[in-house]
Protein backbone atom coordinates (compact mmCIF):
# COMPACT_ATOMS: atom_id res chain seq x y z
CA UNK A 1 0.00 0.00 0.00
CA UNK A 2 2.72 2.63 1.07
CA UNK A 3 4.96 1.88 -2.55
CA UNK A 4 1.66 2.50 -4.45
CA UNK A 5 0.85 5.68 -2.33
CA UNK A 6 4.58 6.74 -2.64
CA UNK A 7 4.02 6.44 -6.55
CA UNK A 8 0.95 8.97 -6.53
CA UNK A 9 3.11 11.18 -4.54
CA UNK A 10 6.17 11.07 -6.47
CA UNK A 11 3.54 11.43 -9.53
CA UNK A 12 1.65 14.37 -8.38
CA UNK A 13 4.84 16.55 -7.33
CA UNK A 14 6.21 15.53 -11.00
CA UNK A 15 3.12 17.08 -12.65
CA UNK A 16 3.68 20.38 -9.38
CA UNK A 17 7.06 20.87 -10.32
CA UNK A 18 6.56 20.80 -14.06
CA UNK A 19 3.68 23.50 -13.51
CA UNK A 20 5.69 25.67 -11.61
CA UNK A 21 9.14 25.74 -13.34
CA UNK A 22 8.02 26.08 -16.24
CA UNK A 23 4.73 28.27 -16.01
CA UNK A 24 6.04 30.28 -13.13
CA UNK A 25 9.57 30.39 -14.39
CA UNK A 26 8.51 31.65 -17.73
CA UNK A 27 7.00 34.60 -15.73
CA UNK A 28 9.64 35.29 -13.07
CA UNK A 29 12.26 37.25 -15.41
CA UNK A 30 12.88 40.06 -13.26
CA UNK A 31 15.17 40.68 -10.04
CA UNK A 32 17.88 38.26 -9.62
CA UNK A 33 16.47 35.93 -12.32
CA UNK A 34 17.50 38.65 -14.66
CA UNK A 35 21.28 38.16 -14.34
CA UNK A 36 21.26 34.34 -14.36
CA UNK A 37 19.03 34.63 -17.73
CA UNK A 38 21.89 36.86 -19.20
CA UNK A 39 24.60 35.18 -17.93
CA UNK A 40 22.58 31.50 -19.38
CA UNK A 41 22.50 33.38 -22.23
CA UNK A 42 26.26 33.88 -22.82
CA UNK A 43 27.76 30.54 -21.20
CA UNK A 44 26.73 28.44 -23.82
CA UNK A 45 29.50 30.37 -26.13
CA UNK A 46 32.23 30.33 -23.75
CA UNK A 47 34.61 27.26 -23.02
CA UNK A 48 34.76 26.33 -19.05
CA UNK A 49 37.91 28.75 -18.23
CA UNK A 50 36.30 31.99 -19.73
CA UNK A 51 32.51 30.90 -18.53
CA UNK A 52 33.79 30.56 -15.48
CA UNK A 53 35.23 33.55 -14.95
CA UNK A 54 32.20 35.00 -16.18
CA UNK A 55 30.10 33.44 -13.83
CA UNK A 56 32.21 35.06 -11.15
CA UNK A 57 31.70 38.26 -12.12
CA UNK A 58 28.10 38.06 -13.20
CA UNK A 59 26.72 36.37 -10.64
CA UNK A 60 29.54 37.61 -7.99
CA UNK A 61 29.80 34.05 -6.21
CA UNK A 62 32.09 30.78 -7.30
CA UNK A 63 30.17 27.73 -6.63
CA UNK A 64 31.58 25.62 -8.72
CA UNK A 65 28.95 23.00 -8.55
CA UNK A 66 26.41 25.69 -9.88
CA UNK A 67 28.25 26.47 -12.58
CA UNK A 68 29.46 23.47 -13.74
CA UNK A 69 24.99 21.82 -14.13
CA UNK A 70 24.14 24.84 -15.52
CA UNK A 71 27.65 25.10 -18.05
CA UNK A 72 26.93 22.16 -19.17
CA UNK A 73 23.44 22.42 -18.96
CA UNK A 74 23.54 25.26 -21.59
CA UNK A 75 25.02 22.99 -24.03
CA UNK A 76 21.74 21.05 -24.52
CA UNK A 77 18.82 22.96 -22.87
CA UNK A 78 17.23 26.56 -22.58
CA UNK A 79 17.40 27.71 -19.26
CA UNK A 80 13.53 26.57 -18.45
CA UNK A 81 13.62 23.01 -19.67
CA UNK A 82 17.34 22.85 -17.76
CA UNK A 83 15.99 24.04 -14.40
CA UNK A 84 12.51 22.35 -15.07
CA UNK A 85 14.95 18.83 -14.64
CA UNK A 86 16.83 20.11 -11.24
CA UNK A 87 13.49 20.74 -9.79
CA UNK A 88 11.80 17.63 -10.14
CA UNK A 89 15.31 15.68 -8.89
CA UNK A 90 15.05 17.87 -6.10
CA UNK A 91 11.52 17.05 -5.38
CA UNK A 92 12.16 13.46 -5.88
CA UNK A 93 15.13 13.68 -3.49
CA UNK A 94 12.85 15.53 -1.28
CA UNK A 95 10.33 13.26 -1.12
CA UNK A 96 12.82 10.14 -0.85
CA UNK A 97 14.39 11.69 2.43
CA UNK A 98 10.12 11.99 3.70
CA UNK A 99 10.14 8.12 2.63
CA UNK A 100 13.50 7.47 4.46
CA UNK A 101 12.39 9.03 7.78
CA UNK A 102 9.17 7.03 7.51
CA UNK A 103 6.54 9.92 6.99
CA UNK A 104 2.91 9.01 5.81
CA UNK A 105 3.29 9.75 1.95
CA UNK A 106 0.28 11.68 2.01
CA UNK A 107 1.57 13.74 4.60
CA UNK A 108 4.41 14.36 2.97
CA UNK A 109 2.70 15.38 -0.80
CA UNK A 110 0.79 17.79 1.95
CA UNK A 111 4.08 19.40 3.65
CA UNK A 112 5.54 19.70 0.15
CA UNK A 113 2.67 21.06 -1.91
CA UNK A 114 1.49 23.88 0.51
CA UNK A 115 5.14 24.86 1.62
CA UNK A 116 5.64 28.68 0.58
CA UNK A 117 9.49 27.90 0.15
CA UNK A 118 8.97 24.48 -2.19
CA UNK A 119 8.52 27.43 -5.05
CA UNK A 120 10.54 30.00 -4.08
CA UNK A 121 13.42 27.34 -4.16
CA UNK A 122 12.20 26.13 -7.10
CA UNK A 123 11.91 29.60 -9.20
CA UNK A 124 14.16 32.25 -7.09
CA UNK A 125 16.80 30.07 -4.97
CA UNK A 126 18.94 28.40 -7.57
CA UNK A 127 22.01 27.95 -5.62
CA UNK A 128 20.74 27.25 -2.07
CA UNK A 129 18.34 24.54 -4.02
CA UNK A 130 22.01 22.95 -4.99
CA UNK A 131 22.52 23.00 -1.54
CA UNK A 132 19.81 21.50 -0.27
CA UNK A 133 20.33 18.93 -2.83
CA UNK A 134 23.23 17.84 -1.41
CA UNK A 135 21.87 17.48 2.16
CA UNK A 136 19.24 15.11 0.73
CA UNK A 137 22.03 12.97 -0.70
CA UNK A 138 23.65 12.88 2.23
CA UNK A 139 20.56 12.08 4.10
CA UNK A 140 20.03 9.58 1.68
CA UNK A 141 23.19 7.51 0.91
CA UNK A 142 25.14 8.69 4.56
CA UNK A 143 28.56 6.44 4.81
CA UNK A 144 27.20 4.41 8.15
CA UNK A 145 23.71 4.01 7.15
CA UNK A 146 22.50 5.45 10.61
CA UNK A 147 18.66 5.89 11.05
CA UNK A 148 18.08 9.67 11.52
CA UNK A 149 15.81 10.78 14.59
CA UNK A 150 14.08 13.92 14.66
Amino acid sequence: MKIRTYFFVHFTLFIFTVFISLYFGSLYTKGDQYFYNMWFEEISSLNLYYGYSYYASQINYFEFIHFLVTWYGSLVFDKLTLHMFVNVLFILLLVEVFKKLNFNPLLALIIIASNFYVPVLLLAAERLKFGFMFLFLFVLFDAYNKKIYM
